[in-house]
């Protein structure tokens, strides 16, 4: 594969990821930007439910390790 190829693969995958922004930078240069002006998380991505199913693979791993009697993995209650 060639630079440009390479270049034109990252402007792609830039341009599909960061586009709906534009709309938001575009009022914040005009004026304060409140909450209203983002675009909302699905719920899989809000605070409390992220929260809520680390705290519950937490749980299970501390009991997972309590019976193989083995260390805590924080990367098996991240996933």
């Amino acid at each position: 594969m060639t630079i440009d190829k390479d270049v034109e693969k990252i402007y792609f995958v830039s341009l599909l990821l960061f586009k709906w922004m534009n709309s938001v930078f575009k009022k914040g240069s005009e004026r304060l930007l409140d909450e209203n002006d983002y675009v909302t998380a699905f719920k899989e991505n809000s605070d409390s439910f992220l929260t809520d199913k680390l705290q519950a693979n937490w749980s299970k791993e501390k009991q997972s390790a309590k019976e193989i009697k083995t260390g805590l993995n924080f990367g098996k209650a991240l996933s």
